[in-house]
Formats: C-alpha cells, structure tokens, sequence
C-alpha cells in the first residue's frame, strides 16, 4: 500500500464455496487454491471509498494483474460481486472491488445519491489506487463493470486512462434515452414527478426525496420490469443491510447519460457481454454502440430470461478474461483541438474539471504548482498537464495551438487575467473564462477584440455563475415585456450555505470590488458609481430582502440585445442581512483609497 490507499482489515478464505460455486456452473475448478481479501480504502474529492482487495495465490515472484470492479445501478459489492471476483482469482489475477461514494461502505453524503459524474470520478480513484498498490502489478489494469457499471467502464475506457490495458463490460448501460423508453410511461411519469421533487429539496438544502431502485410494474421506481425487484434484491446476500433506494434526482442524469456514444474513442481490447433480452439496457443500441469501436470483441449471450433474473449470488458464470501483456493505450496527439485548463487546483477550476470529465473531455491541466498539478492529473486516470503561471504568458502560450481552448479560472481577473486572454488571442486559440468582473471584460474587449478578429480567436469571458444566470433572465424579462420594458434590475440570491462555499479567488475579486467603481446601464450610456453606493430591495420567495449594487456583465450585453432599454442595474445579495453594513463599510474603503491617491 502507499499513502493513496489505507490499508485496514485482512482476512483469509478457502476456496470451499467458490470450488462449489465453479462446479454449479458448469466450469472446471482449480484443483487447489486460496484467495486472500484485504480491506483498503481511497480517496475521491475529499472522501473515501471503501473496496475490497482480492489476491490469488501468488506464483514465484510475478505479481498478479489486476482487475478493477464495481456494480451497477444503485448496487453494492456485497451483491453478488464476490463470486466474480472469486472466479478471475481462480484465474491468478487480484482484484479490486469498490462502493461508489454514497453507497455501500463508502463515504460521502447524503446517502443514495447517484451521480454518473462522480462515479465517473470514482472509478478514476479506484483504477488509479490499483496502479499503485504493492501487491499486485500495476502496469495491467483492467476494468470490469455490470449494468450502469459496465456503462461507467465504457466511459472509464474512452477517456484512456493511464495503463488501461482491457475493459469488460457486462450487460452494459448504454443509452438513456433507449432504457427510458424501455420504462412503462406509468413509472416514467412517476419518477419523472419524484424526480422534479427531489431537485426543488436539493435547490432547497432538504435531504433527498428517495424512490426505490427497483420495484414493481406500475410503480415509482428506476427499474420497473416484471422481474426487477426479485431479481434485484435477490443479488443481496442473507444478512446484509441493504436499502432499495435511491435519491430520485438520478432519473434526469441517467435519462441524460448516453455512454455508448463514447465507444469510438475506445482504443483497448473491450469485451461487450450483451443480453439479448435485456429489460433494462436493449441489446440493439448496445450493439450498434459496440460496433462503432475497432478495439471491441462482442458476446451476445442468448439467455431464456431477463437479465435480472440471470445474475444469481454465488452462481454466475464467468469466463476468465485473457491477459493483455503490453500496454493498449492510446493517445489524442491533435494538438489543434486540445483544451487547456487553466487553475484546475482551485475550487472553480475543480468543478470545471468534474463538469469536463463526465462529457467525455479530458484537458491539459496546467498550473504553476508542477506537484498539485501532477498529483491532480494521476488523480483523474493520467491527464496530461503542464507547469504555466497566469502571471507568465509565455508559459501559457506555449500549451496552446491554432484553434484549441483555453480556459480559465485563475482569478481575479484583473490581476490575473489579462496575460492568458493575450496568449490565447496571439495562439489563435479560443479563450473562455469565469470572471464576473466587468471591468476585466471591458479591458479585455478594448484589448483584444481587434487583434482576436486577426487570429481567428474566439473571446468568451464571463461564462460561469457571473453572470449567465442575470443574463438569461434579463433576456426572458425583455422578451416578455417587450418594448414596453425600458429598466431592469437584476438581483443575485444564494438560496443555500454560502460562506465556506467561496473560493479564495472569489473572495479576493469581492474584496478587491469594494474598492473598484460599478459599471451600470443609465440613460442609454455606460456609467460608473461606487460599489455599494445604494440598496435596492427584491421579494424573494415571498421575503423583502436588500441587495447592494454591484458590476456584472449584464450591463454589457443585455443593452446590444436590447436597445431600447435605458437601464440595467445588478444587485447582489448573497449576504442580505450585510448589504446596508456593506454599502457603509465600501464608502471607508473609497475614501481611504482616494485618500492614499493623494498624498
């Protein structure tokens, strides 16, 4: 073990009930062998998820490859997977099996929350915790994955992570749209109904509406075949708690998940084990998805039943996977098309990062800390990264190509901003960042706007929380209202904790804007007054709530759209109670910086 894992309980086994388990399918059993468990955990986005580390009797000195193994739909290990597991030790390799976060014995809260965008990340942790482990080799990964499991393994081997030699994927999940229209509209209503539910308490900071995973014909759950629920809780060994349930937001990320869509980018051996009368995963998109990859060996396995019914614990047949010796991995060497993030350690650019990842994207991470940066891209599969510092745009310039992205979050922006937008421009590559400072995207436009026009680069500053939403919602108003609308005040709430939610960067851009003017809309001409100088008051969810005024991009761009709108002003209120002390507190701080400038 090495400090990305922890190495907590060791227990030993013999092979009685997996000799039994071989000869009940049918396949031969070793004539004598043992398998050693080990339980280790590994860290994802600050919590750990909790496996299961099987290893086979080892053979001389050679340490055996490994397999990588996680369920399916709102599973957990302890439903059947030790059987598999079992199996491919009978065949000499180790293996890794894990809960994703908020299941099982993995952390991470609330509980029951289904995220393909984190679990997504958490086989990334686990393939990346089994390279490095001491036991086994960790040259030859492989990844196995059953149901929305084998679809997170087609994603896994898209994205081409680090020494990824094969992938297996069982029964695969591969299109949410095809196993939606699978679902009786009975069910699709009411879980469509449950999950709107569900995200109004998560906007709200309520715990999750639950529905259950699987359930009866007709009823508010995921899986709603005739053999679900049978056949889903019967994977669950006697004695184990286990909660069929699953947060109902999930339904509106699994009808959006559409792994097979990735297949193309597959470049390792890949074995697609198909049920021909899958009732959750049609085995039509699945296949014409599995013929789009060169890399892919496919088995349709003609089975009598559905596929719920044919996953029985402790009687799964499982033909042992073969062995690739060498290193399968490919690599996108097309300089032109390549994103580049920029400030992927920070707290914005890790969303970004986590929003890259579940679509398929896999960036050049690039920062000015050659080690959190290294460590960042080993922690997501072996991204490519790069040492650059927003305060040296040579080191950005040279990350960047004719046609890339460049993208970043290194804030403020007006300090720290300017030097990437320029090498991006002078690149001809396309520049997008998460500012909300109008005066940087001011500067920016009289900076750059011409010389972007001669390079071909696309400027596109201020795509984050600031200020899209006013934006969006300024544009509806007018559209509304029509010409009858002649002033808009946009105000911006937080409608959760907040505090301990801002990013450093943030911060520094709130505190620096105390000292910086506001740009407003007034009388059909860009103005600037004092940040703060006046509060406006919104009903916001029935409650009268002050907002003090602020700089936002709308002032910019909702005035082109719309040019008979004489103005727009933005207030923000993330703090209401601190708008009238904060409008008191920016008058001191402009006093004392007019006060500096004079003497």
């Amino acid at each position: 073990m090495n400090e990305h894992t922890e190495h907590t309980e060791h227990t030993e086994r013999t092979t009685a009930q997996t000799a039994q388990t071989a000869k009940a399918s049918g396949t031969a059993a070793p004539s004598a062998f043992s398998v050693t468990e080990h339980e280790v955990h590994f860290p994802v986005q600050g919590d750990r998820c909790a496996a299961t580390l099987y290893l086979p009797d080892p053979v001389g000195d050679a340490k055996p490859p490994v397999v990588v193994m996680a369920h399916g739909l709102g599973a957990i290990r302890a439903m059947g997977l030790a059987a598999h597991a079992e199996r491919f030790s009978a065949a000499g390799y180790a293996c890794l099996v894990f809960d994703y976060r908020h299941f099982g014995t993995s952390e991470g809260t609330p509980r029951h929350l289904l995220s393909p965008r984190k679990q997504l990340a958490d086989w990334a942790a686990a393939l990346f915790c089994a390279r490095n482990l001491s036991q086994v080799d960790g040259d030859r990964p492989v990844a196995w994955g059953t149901s929305f499991g084998g679809g997170h393994v087609i994603s896994t081997a898209a994205r081409r992570p680090a020494g990824l030699v094969a992938a297996i994927a069982q029964c695969p999940f591969t299109d949410g749209i095809a196993s939606a229209l699978a679902v009786h509209p009975v069910s699709s209503v009411k879980a469509t109904l449950a999950g709107a539910r569900d995200m109004v308490r998560g906007w709200l900071g309520r715990s999750p509406h639950l529905i259950a995973t699987a359930g009866p014909e007709y009823s508010t759950a995921l899986v709603t075949a005739p053999d679900a629920e049978p056949g889903y809780l019967g994977l669950v060994l006697p004695g184990r708690d286990f909660r069929n349930e699953v947060a109902a937001r999930a339904v509106f990320d699994i009808l959006r998940y559409r792994p097979g869509l990735r297949t193309a980018r597959i470049t390792v051996p890949t074995l697609f084990a198909v049920c021909e009368t899958d009732s959750v995963a049609p085995a039509e998109p699945t296949l014409r998805h599995a013929a789009r990859s060169a890399a892919t060996r496919r088995a349709l396995r003609h089975l009598p039943r559905r596929r719920l019914r044919t996953s029985r614990r402790r009687s799964t047949r499982l033909p042992a996977a073969p062995c690739p010796r060498g290193r399968c991995r490919g690599k996108d060497t097309n300089m032109t098309s390549r994103i580049v993030l920029l400030g992927a350690s920070g707290y914005t650019g890790g969303l970004v990062l986590d929003a890259m990842l579940g679509r398929g994207l896999e960036p050049v991470l690039a920062g000015r800390n050659p080690t959190t940066v290294s460590a960042l891209a080993a922690q997501h599969g072996g991204l490519d990264h790069a040492v650059a510092d927003a305060d040296d745009p040579a080191t950005v310039r040279k990350l960047l190509r004719p046609g890339g992205v460049l993208v970043t979050t290194v804030g403020p922006f007006e300090r720290y901003g300017h030097s990437p937008a320029r090498a991006a421009v002078e690149a001809g590559a396309h520049y997008i960042d998460s500012t909300g400072e109008v005066g940087f995207v001011r500067a920016l436009r009289d900076r750059c706007h011409d010389r972007a026009r001669e390079t071909g680069s696309v400027l596109l500053p201020a795509f984050g929380y600031d200020y899209v939403p006013g934006i969006l919602a300024g544009t509806l108003a007018a559209r509304q209202g029509g010409d009858a609308v002649r002033a808009l005040d946009i105000g911006y709430f937080a409608t959760g904790p907040l505090l301990h939610g801002l990013s450093q960067g943030t911060r520094a851009t709130m505190r620096d804007g105390l000292t910086l003017p506001s740009a407003r809309w007034n009388q059909r001409r860009l103005v600037e007054e004092r940040t703060a100088a006046h509060v406006h008051p919104f009903t916001v969810r029935g409650r009268r709530k002050n907002a003090f005024l602020v700089s936002g991009t709308d002032v910019l761009f909702l005035p082109e759209g719309f040019p008979l709108l004489d103005a727009v002003t933005v207030y923000n209120s993330w703090f209401p109670a601190l708008s009238r002390p904060t409008t008191v507190l920016s008058a001191l701080a402009d006093t004392a910086a007019r006060h500096r400038a004079g003497r």
